[in-house]
């Protein structure tokens, strides 16, 4: 009986029914027999499980993904191989949809929709960069959004999915691709990954802007039909102003700048890290609530500078226009009948907000209350002077700042793509470090040029 028919793996998963399936992995729903919990196995497609290069690349996905520490990166439970050798990992059973098929079905998302789902992507990276781990490979077929039962009803929770050809700090492994192929999916491409140069976690962050881009406007920011045309777009064309594209023209003022700083094509200009993007996706989400501030959004929330200077003053206290209205949650429809008081939102998320030496909830601050601290593990803390009535948004500083260089170390492999200049007018790449540049006329030993992507699978 073969890996595909088989119904049970190594005496421990009963497979059920298909999941979905991609270029070298089918994904099955499963249960553990001894457990009995529900659980999602990706298996190598057995053509491919004598090809070293692709169990390397399988087996990273288990190792990336394991390492990270984060609700919003899909749980990793066990890696193994099953009784004909071909290696499976089993993840945690996730129930939802992917945020390709609902911006499918949608098209756009409201800023309401948008800002709860990119709050926690930004948390997911900024958590695997943390760990030492570049995804690569960023979109909306990657990143799932998993239902929720509470007592207010029903929620969702965003999930990053395949770290297949994520980039691991310190696991020595080089990528043996072929000539010709280039790793990730081309719309969703920085300038820097076609340009071959070594992998960043501001890659990471051009992608995600790639996906506020569509969710706002329907469409990437760079489509064509060719797929030479698009990499040369993305290297030499800016995106169009959302203005064009927005029907909600307050969103597309309020989120020009954030786009901006995202799809930055120099890593100078770009935002240096996920925390400092999350400041700018606040001040983007605040001045569409408040048109008082779509001014000051407009210079101040690109974040391009690096270090402490991401967080002006190190603390930022924004005011909402009506009590119970502040960063995009929609409470203006129970602001008439609330009762005039305080409330905090504080970032990071875990803070705790104390009054008088008691800790309170932020969303409910005691009548009467003057005064406010806010604290978090490795963040500075900060007394609040607190306005009589209103909304008011406390960011900390990080302490001790992280120097912004500290994020990935990064290597000198070359991302595999081969661009041929001829035929697109693109520049020619520098070759890498030790590597004298071929002669002129030389014929290159890949049998065609063009570039493909590797197909991903769906989970």
């Amino acid at each position: 009986m073969t890996g595909s028919e088989r119904t049970v793996l190594c005496g421990k998963y009963r497979i059920r029914e298909l999941l979905g399936e991609g270029g070298m992995a089918v994904v099955h729903a499963a249960v553990n027999l001894s457990t009995e919990r529900p659980v999602a196995i990706k298996r190598l497609r057995q053509a491919f499980a004598a090809d070293a290069g692709m169990v390397q690349r399988f087996e990273r996905e288990a190792r990336a993904a394991g390492r990270i520490q984060s609700p919003h990166v899909v749980a990793i439970l066990d890696i193994d191989r099953d009784e004909d050798g071909v290696p499976f990992i089993v993840m945690e059973r996730l129930a939802g949809e992917s945020l390709d098929a609902r911006l499918t079905r949608a098209k756009r998302l409201s800023i309401a929709e948008l800002a709860p789902i990119m709050r926690q992507l930004l948390a997911g990276i900024g958590a695997a960069h943390a760990a030492g781990v570049i995804h690569r490979d960023l979109k909306p077929g990657n990143v799932f959004l998993e239902k929720l039962h509470d007592q207010s009803g029903q929620g969702e929770r965003v999930k990053i999915l395949d770290f297949g050809i994520s980039k691991i700090r310190g696991d020595g492994v080089k990528d043996e691709t072929e000539t010709g192929y280039a790793l990730g999916t081309f719309s969703h491409m920085a300038p820097e990954q076609i340009r071959k140069t070594p992998p960043t976690p501001l890659s990471d962050l051009w992608a995600l802007g790639v996906v506020v881009f569509r969710a706002l406007t329907g469409r990437n920011p760079f489509d064509a039909d060719d797929p030479l045309a698009m990499l040369a777009a993305i290297l030499e064309q800016q995106a169009p102003p959302l203005c064009d594209l927005v029907p909600d023209e307050r969103a597309a003022r309020a989120f020009q700048p954030f786009v901006d700083g995202a799809l930055a094509k120099r890593l100078g200009d770009r935002y240096a890290s996920a925390e400092a993007m999350r400041t700018a996706l606040e001040k983007a989400i605040v001045a569409y609530h408040d048109p008082s501030e779509d001014g000051a959004a407009s210079g101040a929330s690109r974040g391009r500078s690096r270090g402490p200077a991401l967080v002006p003053a190190a603390l930022a206290l924004v005011a909402a226009a009506s009590a119970g209205a502040w960063l995009g949650h929609d409470r203006a429809a129970n602001a008439a009948s609330a009762p005039a008081g305080v409330s905090l939102s504080v970032d990071p998320p875990n803070a705790e907000v104390l009054v008088d030496g008691s800790p309170v909830d932020p969303a409910h601050l005691p009548a009467g209350a003057v005064t406010a601290r806010v604290q978090a593990p490795g963040f500075d803390a900060r007394d609040v002077a607190l306005p009589a009535a209103g909304a008011v948004l406390v960011r900390l500083a990080p302490s001790p700042p992280a120097p912004a260089a500290a994020a990935i170390e990064l290597s000198d492999e070359p991302a595999a793509i081969e661009l041929p200049a001829d035929r697109t007018g693109l520049p020619a790449a520098a070759p890498p470090r030790g590597q004298a540049p071929r002669a002129a006329g030389a014929r290159s030993s890949s049998k065609s040029t063009v570039p493909r992507a590797i197909a991903r699978p769906p989970y």
